[in-house]
């Protein structure tokens, strides 16, 4: 079901959050395939997995990122944003 009801939720768009990673992985790709001679090079791809549960962050819930900071959720759809933090 759509949790981001209403004409102006856009919902069908979500998929552009994905665009950055998606970027990162092709050029992965691109790079493997070229395989550069005395080059050693790393990616990162921060993703996470939208999902609705019992166990869902909520609004003034305080996460923990990987770094030891604590995050209070001000807007639930602030998701990839927290993910490329952690990744960073």
């Amino acid at each position: 079901y759509n949790i981001k009801a209403g004409a102006s939720s856009l919902i069908e768009l979500m998929k552009f959050d994905m665009g950055g990673a998606g970027a990162v992985i092709g050029a992965a790709r691109a790079i493997s395939l070229l395989k550069p001679v005395n080059k050693e090079i790393h990616f990162i791809v921060a993703s996470c997995e939208n999902m609705i549960s019992g166990n869902s962050v909520r609004p003034g819930d305080i996460i923990q990122a990987s770094n030891g900071k604590t995050i209070e959720v001000n807007n639930t759809d602030a998701e990839g944003r927290l993910t490329l933090a952690d990744g960073l």
